[in-house]
């Protein structure tokens, strides 16, 4: 079972609570998560082959990964109160902000440029570290693998979210690399699968050099005529059914108003008609058409508030 099937049930409290902490704090946790990246260099000194309780914890469930879900939201925290800002004040963004924007012009400078930082850190880590760090018997290993790059992803991450890193704006959204990350989960689903078919009928010199174009092939054919036709009728059909529970409650609060603009004895309240009309304005154009009509039948009748 994929450890992200137990992350999820933790996303919200855990948000619930980094969404009140300040810059400092944020930087502090993501710190202190990279340090938890040491358990995985654990795993060496321990007897592997009699599979320690230890060795298990850290390798196999999902308290050995927890550190690396909470310094993602952690990350995502320090790029709010970085880079964005409240959209109705124009402020900075508070616990209590409904609605944020993007604001590039506050956002530090390590992130402007983070994703060409990131890469050419993970670019010296591969081509300058030791051959051994890539064993499997080691502890450096097992640190890297464990959340040692969280620093390294953070950077990459938030400056492609940042939108104005050379590497995001002129290579990141180009078409191929865009048709590259529609296909990202389903390669990630198959890597496995196609992996273990090509290595059951063909010889290591041949699959070991066309596993990835063949995997990539796989992916946008699955994403073209599997994945992408039942996720768009999927949402075609929950859409649909949004659209009639909005149309039934607001045809039955017209009604609720025609009923009382046709009373001689109710005098409807045109404030809360245009509240009404305000409401539902983004709803729905017969809704708004229906108000408009209320409140034209208001005034007609002479229910108008007097100032």
């Amino acid at each position: 079972m994929s450890c992200l099937v137990i992350f999820w049930v933790f996303l919200r409290p855990i948000s619930n609570v980094v969404r009140y902490t300040s810059l400092e704090e944020s930087c502090f946790i993501t710190f202190l998560c990279f340090t938890c990246s040491g358990l995985h260099a654990m795993a060496p000194s321990l007897n592997i082959n009699n599979w320690q309780l230890g060795y298990l914890m850290i390798r196999a469930t999902p308290l050995g990964y927890i550190h690396t879900f909470v310094a993602g939201i952690s990350c995502a925290r320090i790029f709010v109160l970085t880079c964005m800002q409240d959209a109705e004040t124009l402020g900075p963004v508070t616990a209590e902000s409904r609605r944020v924007a993007l604001d590039i012009r506050k956002a530090p400078c390590i992130l402007r440029f983070g994703c060409c930082i990131g890469y050419l850190m993970y670019v010296l880590i591969v081509t300058c570290c030791p051959d051994h760090w890539f064993d499997q018997s080691t502890r450096a290993f097992y640190f890297l693998h464990g959340g040692g790059v969280i620093p390294i992803m953070a950077l990459v991450l938030l400056g492609a979210a940042a939108g104005v890193d050379p590497l995001a704006e002129w290579i990141f959204k180009s078409k191929p690399l865009l048709i590259l990350g529609r296909i990202s989960y389903q390669q990630y689903l198959f890597q496995r699968v196609i992996w273990d078919i090509m290595e059951a009928n063909l010889d290591m010199s041949i699959y070991k050099w066309w596993y990835p174009f063949v995997l990539i092939a796989w992916a946008y054919v699955f994403e073209r005529f599997v994945d992408a036709p039942i996720t768009g009728w999927l949402r075609s059909h929950f859409e649909s059914n949004a659209r009639a529970m909005v149309t039934d409650s607001t045809t039955t609060q017209c009604k609720v108003a025609d009923s009382m603009v046709l009373s001689p004895t109710v005098c409807p309240d045109v404030d809360t008609i245009q509240g009404m009309v305000a409401d539902h304005k983004a709803l729905s154009p017969r809704s708004y058409l229906n108000f408009r009509r209320c409140e034209l039948k208001s005034a007609r009748l002479g229910c108008a508030k007097r100032k």
